[in-house]
């Protein structure tokens, strides 16, 4: 659950939940939200934080490999992908588009920047397939793992032709 914006950092912090555990990814995602909506001033650092005075996001773009269910092929035309990391955390942004063909299949691979956690089972993401008609997606990623798993919402074949994927969201590394 996020904090309404108006909360400050130093409110949440230290917390632990029921088996005693840091909450340091729940205040990372705050510390985001925050930046998002332009609510994070001096008042919100906290020293030894995620977050630093020169809260300087460095985007770096790297190259994501497509792998296609078996039988279905994808001739990738254009691929975006970025991401930055604050402290144990991945922030993510892919954009790919190209041409599926072969046998219809529901899942796309793409290759993550950073392996993930070990500490996690399964993490979800934001995302979006346009197979000629624009729809939500879902995407997720296991743990100690290199991919993201891209499907539609409904888990549908995607349609043969152009299809393109967005996929947003952040994830744990070791």
């Amino acid at each position: 659950m996020l904090m309404p914006y108006d909360k400050k950092l130093e409110d949440i912090r230290n917390r632990k939940n029921a088996d005693g555990e840091d909450t340091t990814i729940y205040d990372a995602v705050l510390s985001l939200y925050d930046l998002i909506n332009g609510n994070l001033d001096s008042s919100n650092i906290v020293d030894n934080s995620l977050i630093s005075n020169s809260f300087n996001i460095n985007w770096k773009s790297y190259t994501t490999t497509t792998t296609p269910d078996t039988g279905m092929t994808y001739t990738s035309l254009t691929k975006n992908a970025r991401y930055t990391k604050i402290g144990k955390i991945i922030l993510l942004n892919i954009y790919v588009t190209g041409t599926i063909g072969g046998t219809a299949g529901n899942t796309m691979k793409l290759s993550l920047p950073v392996k993930s956690s070990s500490n996690f089972t399964v993490c979800s993401m934001s995302a979006r397939v346009n197979d000629g008609v624009a729809t939500g997606g879902t995407a997720w990623i296991s743990s100690a793992t290199t991919d993201v798993f891209v499907r539609k919402r409904d888990a549908s074949n995607f349609t043969a032709g152009t299809v393109s994927f967005i996929v947003t969201g952040f994830y744990e590394v070791d």
